[in-house]
């Protein structure tokens, strides 16, 4: 009977054993299907919002040459005339798309010619760059884009990003995508801070002037100095104007603040031809209510203030740069880039 004791302890300790071990297992196959149906949700919103992305894209191209602003338009559209630049926002059975369309002229051409550098030097300062420190990038983008390995004072040539951790050669030529601007000397602490393909642009088919017509976000919230109330102004003033306001109205809302830039504005008419930058964010899920906020929800801030707030879901944002040729007929795509957001 003792030994039967002893053998019946040891089988309970068995049993306890075998039963803690097959919880334990349990637990584990059941936390890794949590994680991958999380997983497989957070693609399946990406894949949604790519999709609703692209829905902004062909919605800006169909804004993009409309030829009547007097249309009667459904309610994907708010039937006044399209306004470049302005951000967009329709609200979809199963998302969210934001898009706005603007004009390669409405940013800051690395290509330049002219020997006034003041409007990227002021850009440069308002993100932070000190004096000597904005020297140093303007004289290296001069020395990226000459065939030499000559310096300037504060520039840089071959030798320079040779002696980097991670050495790669200058162009020594036009800059061929806004991106490259990141490789240029002294351009580091200014990563992450500007998008530069909402900033810049590289095609020599544009002008050298900013047409103040087709401004990127960006480029309004610098020239404003990022007060929203000015912004609001800007597109109120465009809104007036038809799509079109002149260089007097826009120095009145920036005020005295960028007066030195005057000969680098251009006020020319709306135009439905040549080439577009087009940006869209895509975001599924169901945007027409407003949740209510909890210390455990995590919130976007991806849109404006004011602006219907709603539980943060991976999207996607995607960025077309397209030339629309003979009265908005043709369409040429020349860029198009995704990523997750």
């Amino acid at each position: 009977m003792a030994g039967c004791g002893k053998n019946g302890g040891f089988a309970l300790v068995v049993v306890i054993l075998v039963m803690l071990l097959a919880s334990f297992l349990a637990s584990n196959l059941i936390m890794n299907v949590r994680a991958e149906l999380k997983i497989t949700e957070k693609y399946r919103q990406r894949a949604v919002g790519r999709l609703l992305a692209e829905g902004g894209i062909s919605l800006a191209l169909f804004r993009l040459k409309e030829n009547n602003p007097n249309l009667e338009y459904d309610e994907l559209l708010d039937g006044s005339r399209f306004l470049k630049g302005y951000p967009y926002e329709t609200v979809l059975p199963n998302g969210k798309i934001k898009y706005y369309a603007v004009a390669e002229s409405g940013k800051i051409n690395l290509n330049s010619r002219s020997n006034k550098v003041d409007l990227l030097r002021e850009f440069l300062q308002y993100h932070g760059l000190e004096p000597d420190e904005v020297n140093i990038v303007i004289d290296s983008l001069q020395d990226w884009r000459d065939n030499d390995d000559l310096y300037r004072l504060d520039g840089a040539e071959l030798d320079y990003y040779q002696e980097l951790d991670r050495p790669y050669i200058p162009r020594n030529g036009n800059l061929e995508d806004p991106g490259e601007f990141f490789l240029i000397r002294g351009t580091e602490s200014l990563r992450g801070l500007f998008d530069p393909y909402e900033v810049f642009t590289t095609n020599n088919r544009t002008v050298h002037q900013i047409n103040i017509n087709t401004l990127t976000p960006e480029i309004l919230d610098f020239l404003t100095s990022g007060q929203k109330e000015l912004q609001e102004e800007y597109y109120e003033q465009l809104k007036l104007g038809d799509g079109r306001i002149t260089k007097a109205t826009l120095q009145g809302i920036i005020g005295e603040s960028h007066a030195t830039l005057q000969t680098y504005f251009k006020d020319v008419s709306p135009t439905t031809t040549g080439l577009f930058s087009i940006t869209a964010y895509g975001y599924e899920g169901d945007y027409s209510v407003t949740p209510e906020t909890t210390e455990e929800q995590e919130w976007s801030d991806e849109f404006a203030e004011g602006e219907e707030i709603t539980p943060y879901r991976p999207g996607a944002k995607v960025r077309v740069v397209v030339e629309i040729t003979n009265k908005g007929k043709g369409i040429r795509y020349l860029s198009w880039k995704e990523q997750h957001v």
